[in-house]
């Protein structure tokens, strides 16, 4: 989707692979409107922050609001967990898509997959209105 190279796509499969034992371990939420499975997400962490293991939409569904529901789930699940705040270790590429959902960059965390490339490491304040449109402008603000 976001144009990268064959050989990238399967040196993170390992990384990407959602194992049982995962989804075992913490919570792992589908969003399936009876076509298929179009996206997932995982919850981890421990109170006061849980943190975005993955959030996958499948590429046809993208601009289908699929990521923006599957994430305010994951904000309603956190927060009825007692969690103050979402961490998020974000491709690139989708940066931006939780920026405009309020998250703020905090940081970076390099890839265990290609050493010397770094992704964004944001934070949700769970205490913001989710996926609001002046959530973002809120969140840089503060």
């Amino acid at each position: 989707m976001w144009g990268y190279p064959p050989e990238f796509v399967e040196a993170c499969r390992v990384a990407l692979t959602v194992t049982p034992e995962e989804i075992r371990g913490s919570p792992v939420y589908v969003h399936d409107v009876g076509t298929g499975v179009s996206g997932f997400y995982g919850l981890g962490g421990e109170p006061p922050r849980a943190t975005l293991e993955y959030l996958f939409v499948e590429p046809d569904a993208t601009r289908d609001g699929v990521g923006t529901k599957l994430l305010r789930h994951a904000i309603a699940t956190a927060c009825r967990a007692g969690f103050g705040e979402i961490e998020v270790e974000s491709d690139p590429n989708a940066e931006d898509f939780y920026l405009r959902r309020g998250a703020v960059r905090v940081g970076e965390a390099e890839s265990t997959v290609e050493p010397g490339r770094f992704l964004p490491l944001l934070v949700m304040d769970l205490a913001l209105p989710a996926a609001e449109p002046d959530r973002a402008k809120r969140a840089r603000s503060r």
